[in-house]
């Protein structure tokens, strides 16, 4: 919408609008005179904008219309070959471009909803195992009584395994947000 007034651009006057927007991707329209040309609804309007001619590309992708480039010009002319062919190439690589930034911005959605599960499910893992961790070790430090030998195995071998738990958590974080979170204290026995 360069160029063009903040009305007319928010008016019903642009292309897709107007019945001057690509149907396919070998679409090409071209009007040398908005006002004698009958697919142009306001003609006074675009006569008040200063517009006398249009052409519009289609910005195609993967076989779609997307868009169009559209050209404005304030006086009466029709387009050369040459200068269509480069239009086609200036819509195709703009096409790309815009294709490329929604799908960056679709990824960056994706990552953050990736980044939050992880961050959740890591502090809904992590808190569970600390209290278990914690019942463990008063248990292995002999604070409910004595423990058979047996028993003490057990529960140093339930520690351990708790610990890997706490390493994995450390991981899954540090390979999401990209550092490596604050150390959780550490329960021996």
């Amino acid at each position: 919408s360069h160029g063009l007034s903040e009305p007319f651009v928010a008016g019903p006057f642009i292309t897709k609008r107007m019945d001057v927007f690509p149907k396919s991707t070998d679409d090409i329209i071209m009007i040398e005179d908005v006002e004698t040309d009958p697919r142009i609804v306001h003609p006074q309007n675009m006569r008040d904008e200063g517009i006398r001619s249009i052409i519009s590309i289609p910005l195609a992708h993967k076989g779609a219309v997307m868009g169009d480039l559209c050209l404005f010009a304030d006086q009466q002319r029709t387009y050369s070959s040459d200068e269509t062919a480069f239009l086609k190439i200036l819509a195709g690589g703009s096409a790309i471009i815009i294709e490329n930034a929604r799908a960056r911005l679709e990824l960056e959605t994706k990552n953050k909803v990736i980044l939050t599960f992880s961050n959740r499910m890591c502090h809904d893992l992590r808190s569970p195992a600390n209290a278990v961790q914690s019942l463990l070790a008063v248990l292995s430090e002999g604070y409910m009584g004595p423990l058979t030998d047996k028993q003490k195995e057990t529960i140093d071998r339930c520690i351990r395994r708790l610990k890997n738990l706490h390493v994995l958590i450390q991981d899954i974080l540090y390979r999401t947000v990209g550092k490596a979170p604050a150390q959780e204290k550490s329960f021996s026995t």
